[in-house]
């Protein structure tokens, strides 16, 4: 193979969720760009995620703008069932709650949950259309940098070599450790439970938050009477449940969520993961970066995950609207100074949550009372509270 045949403009490690996107962002706006992306699953294993995601408002409409919602809409329909209209917030241990209305905002909806393979077909069906190439059971064995790009051997000795390397290849990231960046975690010492619940009646379009001592518990509306389900607890508790039969694990799940979102009729649990934070001490170098969960783990706690990677693709578009070089140090060095705020205010808002709403300390339960009594009477944080929730209040991109 002569070098031009495998130059490219952009090489993706990771053609999931954010991977795609991205992929199909720079590859839209920039239809001469060469975009590769390395995905080291088969293709059928690429979109067998059994998670759902509950996406913001400011990311179904980045999904509208690139013809990915479409399709999302035509695997769901319809896709009113997967609305969160309503936002229910409570703790077990007092008699408080606090409710985020769409229609006080003037919005139709604060957000959707959908599953996450949904979005992934959807994506890869529009990288398809848009001319992104894709190369499965592929990764990056070796990099090095040379004046002009990056220098990429793979898993079979071939080479490859990009103006620009994005890093999308999830929490577990191969690229951080050839890269060199240094990661710090937090465990939180938790775990958490993937699954649904099947209602006797409506969900009616709520989205439900229980904060226990042990963590959350979020019912998210997955379809007419469906609720995907994110139950947090210590590992002895989720071990606990993972080992009950079917009609005992819902017999646990009613006797901790209550009554308030009606009979649950069937559970399903898909998966239990451990919880934790991750942030990098650097996500830009030299002709590459870190995207989504590459860059930063959060705790599924208020569902920020996803969006927050999202809006790391809208930042680099924009940065590379008119780019002759996607890889200029200028370039990506703006980008880093766009994302920052919106880091830390994320990573601190999720992380605060964790350890005020997920612990018995009387301190605690006395600030989640407070917290949430507060949340109730003052509309103004109700506002801020129901904005995070959409995505906004965070730096706009001119799509927006």
């Amino acid at each position: 193979m002569n070098k031009s045949a495998g130059s490219y403009q952009v090489v993706i490690a990771g053609a999931g969720l954010v991977g795609a996107l991205a992929a199909l962002a720079l590859k839209t706006q920039r239809p001469h760009w060469r975009v590769l992306m390395l995905e080291a699953r088969a293709a059928d294993q690429a979109i067998s995620d059994p998670r759902a995601l509950a996406l913001a408002r400011r990311t179904v409409a980045a999904l509208k703008q690139y013809g990915v919602w479409q399709g999302v809409e035509a695997r769901l329909n319809p896709i009113q069932h997967h609305a969160i209209e309503h936002i229910h917030i409570s703790d077990v241990t007092g008699p408080g709650s606090v409710q985020l209305d769409a229609d006080r905002y003037n919005e139709q909806a604060l957000g959707y949950v959908v599953p996450a393979s949904a979005v992934q077909e959807a994506l890869l069906a529009a990288c398809a259309e848009q001319g992104v190439e894709v190369r499965h059971e592929t990764h990056i064995s070796a990099l090095h940098g040379n004046k002009r790009e990056q220098v990429l051997t793979l898993n079979d000795g071939a080479e490859l070599y990009t103006e620009l390397l994005l890093s999308c290849d999830g929490s577990a990231s191969h690229m951080r450790k050839l890269l060199g960046v240094q990661e710090r975690v937090s465990d939180y010492q938790q775990v958490a439970i993937a699954g649904e619940i099947e209602l006797a009646k409506s969900h009616e379009n709520f989205a439900y938050e229980r904060f226990t001592p042990e963590g959350p518990m979020a019912l998210l509306p997955l379809g007419q009477r469906k609720f995907s389900l994110v139950w947090c607890g210590s590992p002895e508790k989720i071990n606990t449940l993972m080992a009950l039969s079917d009609e005992d694990f819902l017999t646990a799940a009613q006797a901790q969520f209550g009554s308030r979102a009606g009979r649950f009729v069937k559970a399903a649990r898909f998966a239990a993961f451990p919880l934790q934070l991750l942030i990098v001490d650097r996500f830009v170098g030299y002709r590459w970066l870190l995207l989504g969960n590459a860059c930063h783990t959060l705790h599924p706690v208020a569902g920020q995950g996803y969006n927050l990677g999202v809006r790391d693709v809208l930042a680099l578009a924009e940065r590379l609207r008119h780019a002759s070089d996607p890889g200029a140090t200028h370039l990506l060095s703006a980008y880093a100074a766009s994302r920052t705020e919106d880091y830390k205010a994320i990573t601190g808002f999720t992380d605060g949550l964790v350890h005020i709403f997920s612990s018995d300390n009387g301190l605690a339960s006395y600030a989640r009372r407070s917290g949430l009594k507060g949340l109730r009477l003052c509309k103004l944080v109700q506002r801020q509270v129901a904005e995070r929730a959409m995505g906004l209040g965070v730096e706009q991109a001119r799509w927006d």
